[in-house]
């Protein structure tokens, strides 16, 4: 996941590239604190990916996907960067992953839960 401007996107490494995963429109506003989740099942195609922000879902502006995942392992996963060298200037905290894709209501919960 690495932010862009006042955009977001998450990629995955498929057989047939990097798919990226983005939300419709700038999202972030400077200098303030922002809840951000994003959601996705695993399937490139990107049919079930989500993003939330402050609760709220946003629509996503390009879902680009094909070909199958490739391994993971031997890949580090980068939080606020794309690749060494590439950083999210700013402050990320509470980081948390789950096996599972969370529920809107759980999303929303977790979010009224940190204000």
């Amino acid at each position: 996941m690495r932010r862009s401007g006042a955009t977001l996107d998450f990629d995955v490494d498929t057989t047939s590239g990097h798919p990226l995963y983005i939300p419709n429109g700038d999202l972030l506003t400077a200098n303030k604190w922002h809840h951000v989740v994003f959601t996705w099942d695993g399937n490139v195609t990107g049919t079930n990916a989500k993003w939330y922000v402050n609760g709220v879902n946003k629509t996503l502006a390009n879902i680009a996907g094909s070909g199958s995942r490739t391994s993971d392992s031997g890949y580090s996963p980068y939080i606020g960067a794309l690749c060494s060298g590439c950083y999210f200037n700013g402050q990320i905290d509470e980081v948390r992953i789950y096996n599972r894709a969370l529920s809107a209501e759980e999303i929303k919960r977790l979010y009224l839960l940190g204000n």
